[in-house]
């Protein structure tokens, strides 16, 4: 699932300053990125999945972070002529964790307390996911806290170097894109999911595809969206797991009713289980996508799914 290409950190990380600062600034906080002595040229990884995890822990940090900052900090641990490792910190001022739920917060649904789920949402899957992707990449993650002082989530990543690219050429997806063209012209989806982040990232791929997206934060808001303007949307990417009204109920009731029933709905899964697919059809979903999310199978699956 991992891709190797040529890109340019600094553009990644203003493009992240971007998307992120208008989020901190509506909570009064600010947001600092710090990044010194970066190799020159380009680096050789997956941009992509790099800038989820770093979405996915600084859009935490800002959830849970009242007053103060939020800090991303990027470190050259080592750099040669073929490769280079670096070091990614988000360092925040918020609420801060326990020791005793520091070695299980990278697990799957997992969070510091039930207070806390209930104060701010989520489940912490997107933990589970980060490490997963970090790991992929080759590095590991970790995270050092005080509970009422703040955390600092970290991971280090190993990269290839490549010669340094010419003037002007910056990381970006869409222009990556550009011999080929945008793949998803016009369309316009409706995605559900309770976490901002997993939205962020699905809205980010469309969007670049040259759709818009339109969010829904559970199966309850999905259907009332769906309701109101069932015409507007060419498919529905539905999470499963949501408080409240979860993806398969959603996606059943949507099956049943008149109106949105010739909505494709993919259901989005965290495992390749044969078991969801099974169960997302029964309710009348038509395919399925596993997280994270790869743009290429986001693509085929929503053009395989709008042919019919």
């Amino acid at each position: 699932l991992l891709e190797a290409r040529p890109f340019v950190l600094p553009p990644m990380l203003a493009q992240l300053g971007s998307l992120l600062g208008a989020s901190a600034q509506g909570k009064g906080l600010q947001l600092v990125m710090e990044a010194a002595q970066l190799p020159t040229g380009a680096l050789v990884g997956d941009p992509l999945r790099l800038e989820q995890v770093l979405t996915n822990l600084i859009g935490n940090a800002i959830k849970f972070t009242a007053q103060g900052q939020v800090t991303l900090r990027v470190h050259l641990l080592h750099a040669d002529a073929h490769s280079a490792r670096l070091r990614f910190e988000v360092s925040d001022t918020g609420i801060g964790m326990a020791p005793q739920t520091l070695s299980k917060l990278f697990s799957a649904f997992t969070q510091a307390d039930s207070g806390i789920s209930r104060r701010f949402g989520g489940t912490g899957l997107g933990l589970a996911i980060s490490k997963r992707l970090v790991e992929l990449m080759g590095g590991h993650i970790g995270v050092e806290s005080r509970q009422g002082e703040g955390s600092t989530f970290w991971f280090e990543l190993p990269l290839a170097c490549t010669a340094q690219l010419p003037e002007g050429c910056t990381y970006t997806r869409a222009a990556e894109a550009a011999p080929t063209g945008p793949r998803l012209v016009g369309g316009h989806y409706l995605i559900v999911d309770d976490n901002t982040l997993n939205l962020d990232v699905l809205q980010r791929m469309l969007e670049i595809e040259g759709a818009r997206a339109t969010r829904a934060g559970d199966g309850r808001a999905a259907l009332e969206c769906l309701h109101s303007s069932p015409e507007a949307f060419d498919a529905v990417l539905m999470d499963i797991v949501m408080p409240g009204l979860n993806g398969f109920q959603a996606t059943r009731q949507l099956s049943k009713e008149p109106e949105t029933n010739g909505i494709p709905i993919i259901i989005i899964t965290t495992k390749d289980q044969e078991t969801d697919k099974i169960w997302g059809a029964r309710q009348g979903a038509k395919d399925y996508l596993t997280k994270p999310v790869d743009e290429e199978t986001l693509i085929a699956t929503l053009n395989k799914v709008l042919a019919g």
